[in-house]
């Protein structure tokens, strides 16, 4: 009689009612030994996902983080070109004030 290896996993997903061999069913533990396994793959790919997700959320806040450096250097020399922008402007009607 030849032994058929049973994947408890994939049984487990099916039906109770599965035959292992032409006269064998599985069993109610081997059920439930394939329900554990299957929530032990399940759990660790939550941890998988949640790992991913946490590395994620870090690299999103500095890059968060650099941006709004970034913005306020930026509003910054905004300011400062608006600043010269207006003492050229009065520069430049102090000199058509003269010549005219």
């Amino acid at each position: 009689m030849s032994v058929h290896i049973v994947d408890l996993r994939e049984k487990s997903r099916k039906s109770i009612s599965v035959k292992k061999n032409a006269d064998q069913f599985v069993t109610h533990e081997e059920v439930q030994v394939g329900c554990l396994l299957r929530i032990a793959d399940s759990m660790e790919l939550m941890a998988k996902d949640r790992i991913e997700l946490e590395r994620q959320n870090k690299f999103l806040n500095q890059l968060a983080s650099d941006r709004a450096k970034e913005i306020e250097t930026l509003k910054k020399a905004v300011a400062s070109y608006k600043g010269k922008f207006r003492k050229a402007n009065s520069l430049l009607r102090e000199m058509e004030a003269k010549c005219i």
